[in-house]
């Protein structure tokens, strides 16, 4: 697992494999007491985990991740590189699976993607 910078903006990049989502939030626990997130932290943790694992399960190629203190919130990126569209599916609560971006909005204040034509970015703000 690659690692840059611990300030108040850091990044690492991960394999495509189930294990990620667990390195990602080992990786997250390191920091957010740095930066002062106590409270939030639990919420961040699963928005971090939901993204990464969104991107090993529908992405392609390594997952790249970066994570900035802001003044109020905690910003998470998770990128990928595959520049296919989300696509939504409702919600039931029967599925076992899917309901990671319900949770997503749920918690976040805000969260969105951005496509390039290499790949995408899935972004979420975490109040703090």
């Amino acid at each position: 697992m690659g690692q840059a910078g611990l300030g108040a903006d850091v990044r690492t990049t991960l394999p495509a494999t189930v294990e990620s989502a667990h390195q990602a939030r080992t990786w997250a626990r390191g920091l957010l007491p740095r930066w002062g997130v106590d409270e939030a932290a639990g919420d961040v943790l699963l928005v971090l985990s939901e993204l990464v694992t969104n991107a090993v399960r529908h992405g392609r190629g390594e997952v790249r991740v970066r994570m900035a203190r802001e003044p109020h919130l905690v910003r998470i990126e998770v990128a990928d590189d595959d520049p296919t569209p989300m696509r939504g599916r409702r919600f039931r609560s029967t599925r076992t699976s899917g309901r990671g971006l319900v949770l997503v909005s749920t918690i976040c204040a805000q969260w969105g993607v951005d496509y390039e034509p290499d790949g995408k970015t899935v972004w979420a703000d975490v109040a703090a």
